[in-house]
């Protein structure tokens, strides 16, 4: 299985949406770049069992070919480790975790990627996203569903459902 998780390392595709600005004949519109790769994927299939090595990974440094349009820059093994994690688990307070306001930024979700790439928080952010996991692991419950977290997709999801906290 870790193994597998490492594979992240190969993924050429992180899963994207962007708002298109509007032009004459429309409203501004959402449009999928791509919804991640088949290493991405497999690693989501594996569900819980892969949370604790996918927040292992969340500081690691090394790139993959997979790169952020726009924002984000080149994507890193951490990167790719954290957008199955949020996949998996619905609802992480990303922002929270990284002691960030995101209306003080107006890129959308580039917070991310300012507080980890910029400020080198990556350690600190880690170690909120274990402390977090491990604080509401318990009351985390399966949803099914087809709803998916990083990407607009009329798919079926490859889980069938992710994990939230239970209300």
């Amino acid at each position: 299985m870790k193994k597998q998780i490492d594979s992240l390392i190969f993924s050429t595709e992180v899963p994207y949406t962007e708002l298109l600005m509007p032009n004459e004949s429309s409203d501004s519109i959402l449009q999928t770049r791509g919804c991640g790769d088949r290493y991405l994927w497999n690693v989501i299939k594996l569900k819980e069992k892969a949370i604790p090595y996918l927040i292992e990974l969340i500081d690691n440094t090394k790139e993959t070919p997979a790169s952020f349009p726009y924002q984000g820059g080149q994507c890193t093994l951490g990167k790719m480790a954290f957008i199955a994690l949020e996949e998996i688990i619905h609802g992480i307070p990303t922002a929270e975790l990284l002691n960030v306001n995101p209306e003080d930024y107006d890129c959308g979700y580039c917070y991310y990627h300012i507080n980890l790439d910029k400020r080198k928080n990556r350690k600190k952010f880690k170690k909120a996203i274990k402390e977090w996991y491990e604080k509401n692991k318990i009351n985390l419950v399966w949803v099914e569903s087809n709803k998916f977290w990083t990407c607009e997709s009329s798919s079926k999801h490859p889980n069938g459902g992710h994990y939230e906290i239970k209300k």
